[in-house]
């Protein structure tokens, strides 16, 4: 009881990427276990009885993930959908392992079977008052299309917050081809920032849960004092770059489209809790635009060439 599962997918999956990225309940139990520890189900004999797997924690995800997309279509106008990249990058950034699963000797065996955790759906409908949360998405045309996006940075949070920082958690889809290993997916999609268009780029640390090819990454960007020593800061917002570069050639089937769909979310917080960035960006003169996800272009039906 408390402990993780026994039964889960770990370790490197394809190409070297961790496994499992989250987890779920493979049963009905909830968080106090009050309910049972699995799913009544029929045996071979027709009898009834309580069974555990990974197939009855995947649909729990899932119907997660369906509700993300069901709520974040409240921030979208006209044609415009949420992308599952967005809904896997916000599911990423917010997961968290259980706590009564990270204690004494267990510890160790939670952070390699559960992943990143379960992820937090609420934060859609209540958000966290000592944290900011911005949500974006959008199309990059092309391996040579750049995409800039303004990212709300208080000057006044930065001076009063005890330890601020910048968490960043990008997704996308990418064509694959199994004939080529080592790599996850056929496109990698960078990203770095800028406190203005002509400063220098901050690269920031990777996060525990990155890695070079899979189709999630994340960034971590500390914002104090002593990091930012040196740096001119000219306004509230800094610029985030996206680029996505062609790591191996595609399928020799239809050739899928240049254009990269790609989400990002980025949280705002300060580690001592001293200073909440909330009421910091709710005071710009510019935070009533913070209410709408991008609007997507318009599709234009194309036939797709085939390589032969």
């Amino acid at each position: 009881k408390g402990w993780p599962s026994p039964f889960s997918r770990v370790g490197p999956g394809v190409s070297e990427a961790p496994v499992p990225n989250f987890s779920e309940h493979g049963g009905d139990t909830d968080a106090t276990f009050g309910k049972g520890f699995g799913v009544a189900v029929c045996d071979r004999s027709g009898r009834w009885r309580e069974t555990s797997g990974t197939s009855f924690a995947a649909p729990l995800l899932a119907r997660k993930a369906a509700h993300a997309l069901k709520g974040l279509e409240r921030f979208c106008q006209g044609t415009t959908r949420p992308y599952s990249a967005l809904v896997k990058a916000f599911m990423a950034l917010t997961a968290q392992l259980p706590e009564s699963s990270l204690q004494g000797n267990v510890r160790a065996l939670t952070k390699r079977s559960l992943g990143r955790g379960q992820f937090n759906l609420d934060l859609l409908y209540t958000p966290d008052e000592n944290a900011a949360l911005f949500l974006w998405q959008g199309v990059l045309e092309s391996p040579k299309d750049l995409v800039q996006v303004q990212i709300p940075i208080p000057r006044d949070w930065l001076a009063k917050a005890g330890q601020p920082r910048m968490r960043v958690v990008w997704a996308w889809e990418s064509p694959v081809h199994d004939g080529v290993s080592g790599i996850w997916g056929c496109r990698r999609v960078n990203l770095t920032f800028r406190t203005d268009p002509d400063s220098d780029s901050f690269v920031g640390s990777r996060g525990s849960f990155s890695h070079s090819s899979y189709t999630i990454r994340e960034k971590i960007v500390d914002l104090s004092k002593e990091a930012l020593e040196g740096v001119e800061l000219n306004g509230d917002r800094w610029l985030t770059e996206l680029q996505y570069v062609q790591l191996a050639d595609y399928y020799p089937s239809p050739e899928p489209s240049p254009k990269q769909r790609v989400g990002m979310v980025v949280e705002l917080a300060d580690l001592e809790g001293k200073e909440s960035p909330q009421r910091f960006v709710q005071g710009l003169s510019f935070a009533n635009t913070f209410d709408r996800l991008t609007v997507s272009p318009t599709k234009v039906a194309a036939p797709a060439p085939i390589k032969v």
